[in-house]
């Protein structure tokens, strides 16, 4: 080779670091824009008639049922937004000389209030707006199709507003979902919310109108396929709000539940679903960018290094802890008190360098702080089947009687991972460790004994086995 090839050769890596470092922030705009035009694909199918104001969403263990729940809702509680200021501008209009400014004021003053039912905030307006009562009382407004009265728009504006006002637009288990669309947490849910019969009769109808229930791991509400009977005895009047769901809210209700197996959720409210999605994969989408890379190569530099340094001042820690530790130990055979210099040695070289703080293990820290923060810049992809009838589940394409639709929805990172805690149901052990103090189960590290079928633990565990199931009396 001449010099000026070997000299091209020794360039040519210079070359492509430099056309990476040229071409990254492209890279990095050209692939979130993919991503951002998958999300907006998503929102529109989210938005669109073919998802259901019923849907189940079910897959295996890990399959991502909660993640995938907390994107949807993040996304309809966007859509309920709009939904509620389009509501209150078509009402604006339909009411050309009614100043709202006032109206809003006083809904607003209601709110603050802390009224809530729509019809006690209409009355609440009409005592303090009395020249709206007379507006509407009797009027109907007729668009050419179905006439409505105007009272009924008013109603519908006061819904709107007091969405708007609220804020929040999703019903969740203890309120512990954080919406990201509206920076706000969720408001409380509970499984017998929806139970309408019996709100009825306690006159405790709570539901609100542009809202989003998301009801996680629907099996255990107690409404189970196992309990059907019972549930149907109840008549609690939940599969009725299902199947009226769309009336009720006026379209702006959605219910999303997650099970890991539809069939069992019970068989009344089941058959109401209006959309099942089976999730058959999930996809965690990282963005890639110059900065990621230069956080993610430090981050693996300083690593390895504080680990060979932890590494090797732990060696001598030991080393110099067991030196100082046979000492003390020779004291004690001979029958000598330990000198106070020994046990300070043996006391000051117990301390591990890996378990002690540093400016090394700070800058590690930081640094997972950004790789953490890198990741919840990315986005998820859940590929699955949906189902636009809850009979077709688990049928050929060829066999269902509706829609049978294969859609990629994509989300930002933080609307899946960043609403709910993927170990909600942990509060459980937390409340059973909390009722159980004063129990304790120790085993002691030093034991290393050959457990022994003799123990009186092992009988037990025989008795149990072999203790028959008391048989049920018999008729004589």
């Amino acid at each position: 080779m001449t010099p000026l090839q070997i000299l091209l050769v020794c360039l040519i890596p210079v070359y492509a670091l430099v056309g990476f470092l040229l071409l990254s922030p492209l890279m990095a705009y050209v692939q979130r824009r993919s991503y951002a035009r998958a999300c907006v694909r998503t929102e529109n199918f989210l938005k669109g008639p073919s998802f259901g104001l019923v849907t189940y969403i079910c897959g295996n263990i890990g399959a991502g049922k909660t993640t995938c729940g907390a994107a949807i809702a993040n996304v309809l509680s966007k859509a309920k937004s709009e939904q509620a200021m389009a509501m209150a501008s078509y009402v604006r209009e339909a009411f050309p000389d009614v100043d709202f400014n006032k109206v809003d004021a006083v809904i607003s003053l209601a709110f603050r209030s802390e009224l809530t039912n729509t019809d006690a905030i209409l009355n609440f307006l009409f005592d303090r707006f009395p020249g709206i009562h007379e507006m509407v009382r009797d009027g109907f407004l007729d668009d050419g199709l179905y006439p409505r009265t105007k009272v009924s728009m008013l109603r519908d504006y006061v819904d709107a507003v007091v969405a708007l006002e609220r804020n929040r637009y999703v019903y969740f288990n203890r309120r512990k979902f954080y919406c990201w669309t509206t920076d706000t947490w969720a408001m409380d849910y509970t499984p017998d919310m929806i139970d309408m019969k019996d709100r009825f009769e306690t006159k405790d109808w709570r539901i609100q109108r542009y809202t989003v229930i998301f009801e996680d791991e629907k099996v255990l509400s107690g409404k189970v396929s196992t309990n059907f009977a019972e549930v149907a005895r109840e008549d609690g009047g939940g599969d009725s709000f299902l199947r009226l769901i769309r009336q009720l809210g006026k379209g702006t209700v959605h219910y999303i539940s997650t099970a890991q197996d539809f069939d069992r959720v019970v068989k009344q409210e089941r058959e109401l679903a209006t959309g099942v999605y089976r999730i058959l994969k999930r996809t965690e989408l990282p963005v890639v960018d110059l900065r990621s890379i230069m956080v993610d190569m430090a981050y693996d530099v300083l690593t390895r290094w504080e680990s060979f340094l932890s590494g090797f001042l732990d060696g001598i820690c030991l080393q110099r802890h067991a030196f100082w530790q046979r000492r003390a130990e020779r004291c004690l055979k001979a029958g000598i008190e330990v000198p106070e210099r020994v046990r300070e040695k043996v006391d000051g070289w117990s301390s591990l360098a890996s378990k002690k703080g540093s400016a090394l293990k700070r800058a590690v820290s930081r640094l997972t702080r950004m790789r953490e923060k890198a990741f919840a810049e990315g986005y998820v992809t859940y590929r699955g089947i949906y189902y636009t009838s809850a009979g077709d589940v688990g049928k050929a394409r060829s066999e269902c009687t509706g829609q049978l639709l294969e859609p990629r929805l994509t989300f930002p990172l933080r609307y899946c991972y960043g609403s709910t805690d993927t170990y909600a149901f942990s509060i459980l052990n937390d409340y059973l460790s909390a009722a159980s103090v004063g129990s304790s189960d120790f085993y002691d590290p030093r034991d290393h004994a050959i457990p022994r079928e003799g123990d009186a633990s092992f009988e037990r565990y025989f008795r149990s086995v072999l203790r028959k199931r008391s048989a049920p009396s018999r008729r004589r």
